[in-house]
């Protein structure tokens, strides 16, 4: 299982990606989703992993000792928040035409 996130991470990163990049032509547009859509599934795994090991934040929480994750977590996370960032892109760019040059 654990050899397999690498390719689900790359999967997930680059099929947005592809799909952005032949929507709106701008490889700038698909990389930034791609960055963020990274950056952001960081930190939630950094707020998970801090709430899990206990400690003041995890008591706010009531997990009171280090508790393990289970597995499927940051699978479910990862696929979650790739998917939201992409409706919302859809959602935000829906409309916009990129100027046609004629020659």
């Amino acid at each position: 299982m654990a050899g397999r996130i690498p390719l689900f991470i790359a999967g997930v990163v680059l099929l947005p990606f592809l799909l952005l990049l032949l929507a709106f032509r701008a490889p700038l547009i698909a990389l930034k989703a791609g960055v963020m859509n990274l950056l952001s599934v960081g930190a939630a795994y950094g707020v998970v992993a801090l709430a899990a090991e206990g400690g003041a934040f995890g008591s706010l929480l009531g997990v009171d000792t280090d508790t393990p994750v289970p597995p499927f977590i940051p699978v479910m996370m990862f696929a979650g928040r790739a998917d939201s960032s992409g409706h919302y892109r859809r959602r935000r760019h829906h409309g916009r035409r990129l100027p046609r040059v004629h020659h």
